[in-house]
């Protein structure tokens, strides 16, 4: 990333913490921040390449959006790291879903995947009083609620996978949403 770029991330991870102070020990672990020079993609991660996450330049086109970008790949690193040390699907699952948003070819632990991603940013929306009650937000409730409907007919979720799934169904129910 250019000095520019990670400026702004430093500014992005520091706007997480302002609104969601909880977050700060996993806000600032050894994570490293890296180009993405794929056109048409905010950001990824990949668990082959742990504590990294690759940030295109659309995801510093809205300074806005740059702190969901950071809490989505975070939330990925961090259940990344979970899965490796209690698998939440059985490897041999090969079962494949569509996500709420139309990706397809998703596994289970791709949909627990995209649920706590979801979970993770609407803590972060809802924490910040300017993004209360914005389309973003009600998009992330029925994404969340999309990928438990999903996550009900999965059958490769090791008993761990069960338990963060059913922490995603009391988030959500502590919210007044139904899947």
């Amino acid at each position: 990333l250019t000095v520019s770029q990670l400026a702004e991330v430093k500014r992005g991870l520091a706007e997480i913490e302002q609104h969601v102070p909880a977050w700060k020990p996993l806000l600032s672990g050894p994570v490293i921040f890296m180009h993405l020079d794929t056109k048409g993609l905010y950001s990824l991660t990949n668990p082959v390449i742990p504590q990294c996450v690759f940030l295109g330049d659309e995801a510093f086109a809205s300074l806005e959006r740059l702190p969901e970008t950071l809490v989505h790949e975070l939330a990925h690193i961090w259940l990344g790291l979970i899965n490796e040390i209690a698998p939440l699907v059985r490897l041999d699952d090969a079962e494949l879903f569509t996500l709420p948003s139309g990706t397809s070819g998703k596994t289970a632990l791709g949909v627990i995947f995209a649920a706590h991603f979801a979970a993770a940013a609407i803590v972060y929306y809802e924490a910040s009083p300017t993004t209360k009650g914005t389309e973003r937000l009600v998009y992330l409730r029925d994404y969340l609620s999309g990928c438990l409907q999903l996550l009900h007919r999965a059958s490769g979720m090791t008993a761990e996978g069960c338990r963060v799934v059913e922490s995603f169904h009391a988030f959500n129910d502590r919210r007044g949403q139904n899947c």
